[in-house]
């Protein structure tokens, strides 16, 4: 090991604080005691790793330590997910976090389903109730300061909702029970989803 010709060294030993007598291997060790890092980003690389583990094998100083061969399996899976997902929701793409990949599916396979329903339930005293989740949503809504862009009109009778638009403007574009659903995405959907599991 050498030093390469035509460079000033002393200055790149000063600038990274080794002693001007170091010899090539020296100043290789003081810089990386200098640096821990350099040893983290050398083991990060396979190759490097194997060359490494390798080097202690030799000397015998591997007596404790374990090379596993590492699987691209987890990537693979992941990818194959993330494709059968992509073609049942199309605002899933490789680009979208995990997060937002649970939104769009929640809301696309059952919240719609969800907020189109009236349950009869009993309550504590054993009287006869109605839950309409998307009355119990609006609620929500309100309750942290934004308004509603739909109204709910609750048919007990039938045990069904009707949504409709406050600003009539927005009936001509999407259903309401959309314009309710992507409120929620965009604005509460994990507050109130933690509220709710919490």
């Amino acid at each position: 090991m050498s030093f390469k010709e035509f460079q000033n060294i002393d200055i790149w030993k000063e600038n990274y604080n080794i002693n001007r007598e170091a010899s090539p291997k020296e100043a290789l060790i003081q810089l990386i005691n200098n640096d821990k890092n350099i040893i983290r980003k050398l083991i990060d690389h396979p190759i490097s790793r194997q060359i490494v583990f390798n080097m202690l094998a030799s000397k015998g100083l591997n007596e404790e330590l374990i090379l596993e061969e590492y699987s691209l399996k987890y990537d693979e899976d992941f990818l194959e997910q993330k494709r059968s997902l992509m073609k049942d929701f199309p605002n899933i793409d490789f680009e979208t976090n995990p997060k937002d990949d649970f939104v769009n599916i929640v809301t696309k396979s059952s919240l719609e389903s969800l907020l189109g329903k009236v349950t009869d339930a009993k309550d504590e005293k054993g009287n006869d109730i109605k839950i309409v989740p998307g009355k119990i949503l609006i609620d929500m809504i309100e309750k942290k300061g934004l308004e509603s862009p739909v109204n709910i009109d609750v048919h007990e009778e039938n045990n069904s909702v009707l949504y409709s638009h406050k600003n009539k403007e927005l009936s001509a574009g999407e259903r309401p029970i959309d314009t309710l659903i992507n409120l929620l995405r965009r604005k509460i959907f994990w507050e109130i989803l933690s509220q709710t599991i919490a």
